[in-house]
């Protein structure tokens, strides 16, 4: 077996039996650091090909862009505000960073003060708690992060495929089956955000995370996705998918554990086809403008 696949320490006790289990305040570089189990992002990569799938085995984790910074922040500052100053750091003006000096000067500070904080220039933090404000302003959203716990994580097998799998809500309230989902958006109206859940599979998401909690004998009820747009005056938006989309959801994570568990046993890995394929080109490239 791939090493990608060994457990690391902190998940042997849950695996194999009972081959599932609640984590609380799990570090969150522990959670993304394992492949062993797999996530909701890996089934993103397999919707992809498995090719894909395989090559990121062998890969080191992504660099963290500013945008997955700043994501990592917003959620500290809104679900665990307490927190917000051992796990998020200012960056001080080391002046322009076309001076040598001033470049060491900043690495410098980070090495010897972040101590593996999440680094923010002033106006990222100000973004940061712009945001979190608008969310606690918000009835809905307020209501629901009143009571409950951060990053709850949840371990467990599938039946079928016998594939260990893992699913961290953002913040659970176990006893009112409330999972809550904080997104940062361009845009949090309606018919944009439709398209961007159907783009990033958050049907998928809600599915999968639901039946993690589900093994776990946490009844999930009310699945919402709490976004906040990205830039003023910061509008929050509520979110539940309808059944249809849930179910669709299912099927998708379910066909693709089916698909990664067979390429595991048969370590056959393809990518987008091996034959020539037609290629249908979209409606707007061939239109013919004079039927107009």
């Amino acid at each position: 077996m791939h090493p990608a696949f060994e457990l690391p320490e902190w998940a042997e006790p849950y695996f194999p039996n009972p081959g599932k289990g609640i984590i609380y305040n799990l570090p969150e570089s522990d959670y993304h650091g394992t492949k062993a189990l797999v996530s909701k992002s890996a089934l993103d990569v397999v919707n992809q090909s498995l090719l894909h799938y395989r090559y990121g085995l062998d890969s080191p984790r992504e660099e963290e862009t500013d945008a997955m910074r700043i994501g990592s922040a917003f959620h500290i500052a809104t679900l665990e505000p307490d927190l917000t100053d051992e796990k998020i750091i200012v960056l001080p003006d080391f002046g322009p960073m076309q001076s040598s000096k001033n470049r060491a000067l900043r690495e410098k500070y980070i090495e010897d003060e972040c101590n593996g904080r999440i680094v923010l220039k002033q106006h990222e933090l100000d973004l940061v708690i712009a945001m979190r404000d608008s969310v606690h302003r918000h009835p809905a959203a307020r209501a629901l992060l009143r009571r409950g716990k951060p990053e709850v994580t949840a371990m467990w097998t599938d039946p079928e495929t016998g594939l260990r799998c893992k699913s961290r809500a953002d913040w659970l309230v176990a006893l009112d089956g409330v999972f809550v989902d904080l997104k940062s958006a361009l845009s949090a109206a309606p018919r944009p955000f439709a398209r961007a859940a159907a783009d990033q599979r958050y049907h998928v998401q809600d599915a999968f995370y639901s039946r993690a909690f589900e093994e776990n004998d946490i009844h999930i009820t009310n699945f919402v996705f709490v976004v906040c747009e990205k830039e003023p005056p910061y509008a929050v938006a509520c979110y539940q998918l309808d059944e249809t989309a849930r179910l669709k959801g299912e099927e998708l994570y379910m066909k693709e554990l089916r698909t990664l568990a067979t390429a595991i046993e048969t370590d056959t890995w393809p990518g987008y086809g091996d034959n020539v394929m037609d290629l249908r080109l979209p409606g707007w490239a061939t239109y013919d403008i004079e039927a107009t």
